[in-house]
């Protein structure tokens, strides 16, 4: 590995930790007291005299809401349940959310095992909105990543399927999710001043180690919270896989990684939180929030060492992602108590978020001399971002009205380097190249925008429908530095362009049992700084901007039916997206060798969404979520339609969990089954089967204070293929090159075996 020491100062932490956490337990004064009982969270299915009751969230309507008062389809995930089952990383976070996909980057141009992004509906990437406590993270790029958030110390994750342009703007074309973190009194017990918890967790998959603690305080008026988490993480194992006798097989050379693993990585990951509260009264409340993430990855690059083409033979390359995402924010909440005006939020903060790659290849050339290839990369955006939110309600007409309006700004510096320095050893020759890779020109983003939505209540509450709309202005300057390379024709130039997005939602309410809800939304995402300023001619290929790219857009249209009975809820919904303009990447101009971005196509999406409980027993909860979705998708205008591959077959996500106060035991047995894929564009498209798999998770405080977590992924150690969305790692047939073989076998896409977790909580 690149840097062993780094894994031999895990234990030592992780000793501590527990030793500086349990060590007080037996004598503690506080093991016959009552529970930490935290500020309640909207997120979890409660149990409220006898009833059951469905999810509460605020990012749809941005007000809180009942699912059944939600004339769309949320989800929320409690942070309560991310912690039972110590999640590492997105992709557990959405494990058991179907029709919510995450795809894990596994070929040689990312070996750092990074996740892509996040899908929605078969719609992802860049296209869904991604938040942090309402503030944006930043885009992806070409051969890079959006992992720049790490689920922990979060009350709850909410997700927001379809368009959500109209309260969010632009890149909520396939949906919202937002990660909502903690606040200090969720951390201190009712009569307490302080409180606070320590904690440590490990996984067998990729040997990580997780150490957390948090102290809160309250003084008064104020309270504050400080928390720290490390993570270090070897690469993934992966026991199913196969390099003899794989997925049309994967011919590398024999000093190379075989393709049943992964070159060996060393993943160290440091995340800082703080917030300041301060809320004198019921009626207002300031926070102060600061948070820095700093993950550094390195890897043994070992997949393509030996004979390469032209005579080269590679002998390693050690590379390095390093990813730090800031948040410095101060938010408020404010109901003034007059007649024409219920409440006032506001926020204003700033998130500087880079990503950094660099490496050091050696390689030996046909003439046998050797030479070092330095390279680094680095993109960064750097978002200053305010809103003011407002609500209102009133009477008019024999009708109950609830405006929420407002306004929404941000700037965003998106800048993008790189360089590649060749050294000869044997003649001591050095060339500087700039503006490799994907080279596009340093942009400014602004974006201005209102909105307006109005909550009308009609019928005695029987029937609320909800119109709203917004108003989005984009202005996106380029700021092409020295290393741009400008097309004669295609000067980067500055893109001005104002949407309008329009919504409506109904809820009409049968009974106190049944409701129907429908749903028409409109969405619209900006090109890129990449798309539309990417520029890197050559002698084989060019790559060459467009200036002229329009916006993407949607018309999503959704229907469904919910039941809330004394001890069970169900929501079934079907949907319908039809998009227009879609940005195709590298598309070839004919009889030249130009490749540039287009609006070339067309994507249409449907399917059908379940979602529900059933408290069986006092002790026994049964809960299930399905999706089930088909797309169709014009490449090019006039072209004949086709599969869509980001459109995922039936999926399903069934759980049971057993609950015993008296014991403070909580068990749970999750099953996931999917469809085998039988749609796809190209009739040789590799196409995974179907597949079960069952998870097994367990949480148990022996005292009070402390919470003892235990888990089994893959109980059956099953061999599948997960079904990623729309992404490269399938785009590939079984007469594929053995280059593109050797770069993204499809065997490292097989899901792992058998593993386990393990963790502890202290709380004080």
């Amino acid at each position: 590995m690149p840097h062993p020491s780094r894994r031999r100062r895990r234990t030592p932490l992780a000793i501590a930790l527990i030793a500086g956490g349990l060590t007080p337990i037996a004598a503690s004064p506080w093991h016959a007291a009552r529970a930490q009982t935290p500020e309640p969270n909207p997120a979890d299915v409660r149990l409220d005299a006898g009833m059951l009751l469905p999810p509460v969230n605020t990012t749809a309507l941005r007000n809180e809401r009942r699912l059944f008062d939600t004339p769309a389809t949320v989800d929320v995930i409690p942070g309560r349940d991310l912690d039972e089952r110590m999640v590492r990383n997105a992709e557990d976070v959405f494990r058991y959310t179907p029709g919510v996909f995450v795809n894990r980057q596994t070929s040689g141009t990312d070996p750092f095992r990074s996740l892509g992004g996040i899908t929605i509906r078969g719609v992802g990437s860049n296209r869904v909105l991604t938040l942090v406590d309402g503030f944006r993270t930043l885009e992806r790029i070409t051969d890079n990543t959006r992992d720049v958030v790490d689920p922990w110390n979060l009350s709850r994750v909410e997700i927001l399927r379809g368009p959500g342009s109209v309260l969010y703007g632009s890149d909520a074309l396939g949906g919202v999710v937002n990660y909502i973190t903690r606040n200090p009194n969720d951390l201190i017990r009712p009569g307490r001043t302080w409180g606070g918890e320590i904690g440590t967790s490990w996984d067998s998959l990729d040997n990580s180690l997780v150490t957390r603690g948090t102290y809160a305080v309250r003084a008064g008026d104020v309270s504050a919270m400080l928390s720290y988490q490390r993570r270090d993480a070897d690469e993934p194992r992966r026991t199913r896989s196969r390099s003899v006798g794989g997925i049309w097989n994967c011919p590398r050379n024999p000093q190379a990684t075989p393709c049943d693993r992964f070159d060996p990585l060393d993943i160290s990951s440091n995340n800082v939180f703080g917030r300041i509260v301060w809320d004198p009264n019921p009626d207002v409340r300031l926070r102060v929030t600061g948070e820095w993430l700093d993950r550094s990855t390195d890897v043994d690059q070992r997949y393509d060492l030996g004979a390469a083409t032209g005579g080269i033979t590679n002998l390693s390359y050690l590379r390095n992602q390093t990813i730090r995402r800031g948040l410095f924010a101060v938010d408020g909440q404010y109901r003034p108590q007059v007649s024409w005006l219920d409440e006032v939020r506001v926020m204003l903060g700033y998130s500087p978020q880079t990503i950094e790659r660099t490496g050091t290849r050696l390689r030996r050339l046909a003439n046998g001399q050797e030479q070092t290839v330095r390279d680094a990369l680095t993109y960064s955006e750097d978002l200053l971002q305010g809103e003011a939110q407002f609500r209102s309600s009133f009477d008019l007409l024999g009708a109950r009205h609830v405006l929420t309006y407002g306004f929404a700004g941000s700037l965003t510096a998106t800048d993008y380097a790189r360089e590649d320095v060749t050294t000869n050893l044997a003649t001591g020759v050095v060339t500087t190249a700039r503006a490799g890779g994907f080279n596009f020109a340093n942009a400014d983003t602004r974006r201005l925008e209102g909105f307006l939505q109005d909550e009308v209540t009609l019928f005695g509450g029987r029937l609320t429908l909800t119109p709203g709309m917004r108003l989005s202005n984009t202005n996106i300057t380029p700021r092409p530095d020295a290393d741009y390379r400008l097309v004669t024709g295609r000067e980067p130039r500055t893109l001005d362009q104002t949407n309008l997005a329009f919504g409506v939602g109904a809820i009409l309410r049968l009974d106190e049992r049944f409701s129907l809800y429908g749903n028409y939304g409109e969405g619209f995402k900006m090109p890129t700084a990449e798309q539309l300023f990417t520029s890197l001619p050559s002698t084989t290929f060019n790559l060459i901007p467009n200036p002229n790219l329009r916006p993407e857009q949607v018309r999503s249209y959704e229907a469904g039916v919910r039941m809330q009975l004394q001890n069970a809820w169900l929501s079934l919904g079907a949907f319908r997206g039809e998009y227009t303009d879609f940005i195709q990447s590298f598309v070839s101009i004919p009889n030249s060798i130009d490749i540039t971005y287009q609006n070339l196509s067309e994507v249409t999406l449907q399917g059908i969404e379940v979602a529900g409980a059933w408290r069986a027993h006092p002790r026994w909860l049964l809960q299930a979520s399905a999706s089930w979705q088909e797309g169709t998708q014009r490449v090019t205008r006039g072209a004949a339609r086709t599969n869509f591959d980001g459109a995922r077959p039936f999926l399903i996500s069934s759980g049971v969990t057993y609950e015993d106060p008296d014991l403070r035991l909580r068990v749970s047995l999750n099953n996931i089954t999917s469809a085998g894929v039988t749609q796809v564009s190209d009739p040789q498209r590799y196409r995974p089967p179907a597949y079960t798999v069952f998870d097994l998770t367990a949480s148990w405080r022996p005292i009070e204070r402390l919470e003892l977590n235990a888990g089994v992924f893959n109980l059956l150690n099953a061999r599948y293929v997960p079904l990623a969305p729309g992404g490269t790692s399938y785009n590939q047939s079984r007469f594929t090159t053995d280059d593109t073989k050797r770069v993204n076998p499809i065997e490292l896409q097989v899901a792992p075996g058998t593993s386990f977790r393990v963790g502890a909580r202290y709380t004080f």
